[in-house]
């Protein structure tokens, strides 16, 4: 058997997931939720999630814009089956930039998640976040036309 099934007999989690919504507005928030159920007796130690803001210039130079953590659970003992869900709701700041790519750099938001369990480690997942101008209300109308003064 090669070295993947070793890891993965090793592995405490039958199944850890990360789920969110993958868009936010400035002003709203990034809902996430941290799904664990366990193939084994496991002492999960930590669980958190985290959004963070980072822009990089096309010349390599990076800057983080944003972060905020939010612990969901600690030292919780699971048994082989047992299955622990967490979720929060990440605050975005009012002022939170919008994302974007060019050839001149980027700027994204990632929402991380983490769990930490005794006796193998923390594994983590990343994903990255839309952040746009929130969607017009529902009796708004929207037009297609360039506003006055503008060539397009």
């Amino acid at each position: 058997m090669g070295s993947a099934w070793w890891f993965l007999a090793r592995h405490p989690f039958a199944e850890c997931d990360f789920g969110l919504s993958e868009a936010a507005a400035p002003g709203g928030s990034v809902r996430c939720a941290v799904r664990i159920v366990a193939r084994r007796p496991t002492r999960v130690l930590r669980v958190g999630v985290a959004l963070v803001a980072e822009s990089r210039l096309a010349t390599g130079a990076a800057r983080r814009l944003f972060s905020a953590e939010r612990e969901l659970a600690r030292e919780v003992r699971l048994d082989a089956g047992e299955t622990i869900e967490e979720r929060a709701d990440l605050e975005v700041p009012e002022d939170a930039p919008f994302s974007y790519r060019s050839f001149e750099g980027r700027l994204r938001w990632m929402a991380r998640a983490e769990v930490e369990a005794e006796g193998f480690g923390a594994a983590d997942e990343e994903i990255e976040v839309l952040m746009a101008p929130p969607p017009p209300d529902a009796g708004e109308e929207v037009s297609g036309e360039m506003p006055a003064g503008t060539d397009g």
